[in-house]
């Protein structure tokens, strides 16, 4: 199973890469997110460390255009072959 991945930022662990592949046939967001996680070597948290829920915070998802706070399944969404998880790191205010 292939997810591809879109940012605004370079995702640590992934370099040129626009995918994530899985063995596995069903794979949920959350597992995405460990996975992300996992390869770029403690660099980025994409998961509250207390809690395991997406750093909303810092990160804004969609899937296939849609925002993560629209899935009412949140983390534990099956993704399907060929989905599109974005990632966007939210900008900073100030002045």
């Amino acid at each position: 199973m292939k997810v591809f991945i879109t940012s605004n930022f370079v995702i640590p662990g992934l370099g040129d890469k626009e995918s994530v592949e899985f063995s596995a046939s069903r794979v949920t967001l959350g597992e995405l997110f460990e996975r992300l996680t996992e390869v770029a070597s403690g660099r980025v948290d994409y998961l509250e460390p207390e809690t395991g829920q997406l750093n909303t915070e810092d990160y804004q998802v969609e899937i296939n255009g849609w925002p993560f706070e629209g899935l009412k399944e949140g983390l534990d969404y099956l993704l399907q072959d060929g989905d599109r998880v974005s990632i966007y790191i939210m900008p900073i205010g100030g002045g």
